[in-house]
């Protein structure tokens, strides 16, 4: 079962691997990468749809000024997003014993279940 706490760990792990495209990542860490970016868009949405009728009851000028402080954390995120993912899909590419020639084979492969045993690109993800 999916754990937003998991999914959180995950995602700040890749994060912090977002220009390291050496090394293996297990297809359990790529979905609970996206599960997170799924339920923090959903969360996104959610807190937009609720603060609306808020922002609307300020002036103009001032509900711009707002809604830029609370847009910038969000800009600068999926700013980074796409780097952590190109990393994380290179890396899910290794630990099948791919390389980045078969990328566009991922959405196909991404649930195959990787070796357990070492290849070029270094040991196992997998713990057990």
């Amino acid at each position: 079962m999916l754990r937003l706490k998991d999914s959180l760990i995950s995602n700040n792990k890749s994060l912090k691997k977002s220009f390291v495209y050496d090394g293996r990542a297990s297809r359990e860490e790529l979905f609970l990468f996206l599960y997170f970016q799924v339920v923090f868009i959903l969360f996104n949405l959610i807190l937009i749809g609720l603060t609306t009728p808020l922002l609307n009851l300020l002036p103009a000028s001032a509900k711009n000024i707002v809604l830029i402080v609370l847009s910038l954390p969000l800009v600068v995120y999926y700013v980074g997003l796409p780097f952590a993912f190109a990393s994380l899909c290179v890396r899910r590419l290794h630990d099948l014993g791919m390389n980045l020639k078969n990328l566009p084979l991922l959405p196909v492969v991404a649930f195959k279940l990787g070796s357990k045993e070492d290849n070029e690109w270094g040991p196992s993800p997998r713990i057990n």
